[in-house]
């Protein structure tokens, strides 16, 4: 039998921090005069509680003055030092009286002082309670999370805010002062839900107005050394813009009198084709970048391609090239997204009821599972169940979403083309009869099901029972 008293230890060792007359490390931390403090620490309880005093304290790296360990930490406010020296003492964290920034400044300072397992809570506790503040503050928290490679889930949140909607955001006054690698990050993204032609307008003015000296921004005088000074600033981002999207027109009024700022390689391919294909309709310099199109946090612009040539009957085998299945013919307008606006079968038919032709897609509880289905003829709420035949619907499962070959669809048998869509005001979207039903408050429990085989043609799911829905999304699908 053991016995634990870890909060009465807690306790003890806090005392420590309060009455520090045997101290034998001074801490200062801050550097304005207005904003800075000298704290006593003991140089044998942050050796044993923290990797990077370990270090900062061996013979190698540490500064002494007397008999006292000296260090300084300027780039950390003291409001945050204190909470992470307490946090070594005690073990415990008290952020009810923190602000946001103080809490994105304790990410940063864990990040550095090599405490990960306080990475997550912290972005658990900000996403749970300072969603407004990061909404309001949304540059601000992307600038300083997008180099911590372990704050993925707040940079995820960040992103999936920005890209769906990133209009708002780009012509903002603070965009100029993103930072060039969140710009990266952002240009980086296939579901960044813009015309490339204003990406290309706001990224040339993100350049300009960072291009250190350049005071005459009227191209017309410019000369070799204004349009360097540009290339330079641009030219991490400049082989992020996907100019095969841009029309021949976009890219003489947009581009071409810029043109000396693209790299070589990439200005001799452009001018070769404008000056071999000027009858097309659009320029295509990279074939293989995808065009930027579906808002989605579960499925990829690649998955989407596929599921384009499904619906367009298009063969599609393990030979198939990305470059064949692009540009998608289709824009995938989102509806529904149930983690945003909830899980009920009334939510669902008052957002997508009447749209017309639309794509389900669905990630499974509890495991990797990408399933959906394509309704081509729309969905109603009747009160009681209806069935509507359609011969172009189908559903599919895309496996774990990681390799396009394990994908597979099943269409409609011929004999039950009547019996494809299941409408009813108290489900969500269904298909045939339990091929695939996605059931009112279906985050709740695993009451949604989905099997294949009876009325489609194969089974989409290796398990014929019930799960519980992980998220789902409803796309209209519009004939660009």
């Amino acid at each position: 039998m053991s016995l634990s008293f870890h909060s009465r230890l807690s306790d003890n060792l806090g005392t420590l921090l309060e009455h520090a007359e045997d101290y034998d490390v001074m801490i200062k931390v801050g550097k304005l005069k207005t904003e800075n403090k000298h704290f006593r620490a003991h140089s044998v309880i942050l050796r044993a509680r923290s990797e990077y005093f370990r270090a900062a304290l061996s013979n190698k790296w540490a500064k002494k003055e007397g008999s006292k360990y000296v260090f300084e930490k300027p780039n950390i406010r003291p409001i945050v030092f204190e909470v992470i020296l307490r946090y070594i003492y005690s073990g415990n964290i008290v952020l009810d009286k923190l602000s946001g920034k103080d809490i994105v400044e304790l990410l940063v300072a864990a990040d550095e002082l090599i405490f990960e397992e306080l990475i997550y809570p912290l972005q658990d506790y900000l996403l749970k309670n300072k969603l407004v503040w990061i909404q309001e503050n949304i540059l601000y928290v992307l600038n300083t999370v997008i180099g911590l490679s372990a704050c993925n889930q707040l940079r995820f949140h960040c992103i999936s805010i920005v890209c769906p909607d990133p209009v708002k955001f780009f012509e903002s006054r603070e965009f100029i002062e993103l930072d060039e690698a969140t710009l990266i990050s952002l240009l980086n993204r296939d579901d960044l839900c813009m015309e490339e032609g204003k990406i290309w307008d706001l990224v040339l003015r993100w350049g300009l107005i960072n291009t250190p000296n350049l005071k005459n921004l009227d191209i017309v005088n410019w000369g070799t050394k204004e349009f360097n000074a540009l290339e330079k600033t641009l030219q991490r981002c400049i082989p992020l813009i996907r100019f095969g999207q841009l029309s021949i027109e976009e890219f003489n009024t947009k581009v071409k009198p810029y043109i000396r700022i693209l790299p070589s390689n990439l200005r001799s391919r452009v001018v070769q084709h404008l000056l071999s294909k000027r009858q097309s309709e659009t320029i295509v310099t990279i074939p293989t970048t995808p065009e930027r199109a579906i808002d989605s946090i579960i499925i990829t612009h690649q998955q989407a391609a596929l599921i384009a040539c499904w619906i367009d009957r298009k063969q599609v085998t393990e030979s198939t090239s990305l470059s064949e299945m692009f540009p998608i013919p289709y824009y995938f307008r989102l509806l529904f997204r149930g983690s945003r606006d909830g899980y009920f079968a009334k939510t669902f038919h008052t957002q997508c009821d009447g749209q017309g032709a639309t794509i389900v897609v669905v990630r499974v509880s509890k495991s990797d599972e990408l399933i959906g289905g394509y309704n081509p003829i729309g969905w109603s709420s009747p009160r009681d169940v209806e069935w509507r035949g359609t011969r172009d619907s189908f559903i599919f499962s895309l496996g774990d979403g990681k390799e396009l070959s394990k994908a597979k669809i099943s269409r409609i048998k011929e004999d039950y083309v009547n019996d494809a869509i299941q409408l009813h005001d108290r489900l969500g979207p269904s298909f045939g009869f339990y091929e695939l039903k996605i059931v009112d408050d279906a985050a709740r429990a695993e009451t949604s099901y989905a099997s294949g085989g009876l009325k489609y043609e194969h089974t989409i799911r290796d398990k014929w029972n019930y799960f519980r829905v992980d998220d789902y999304e409803v796309f209209q699908v519009l004939k660009k």
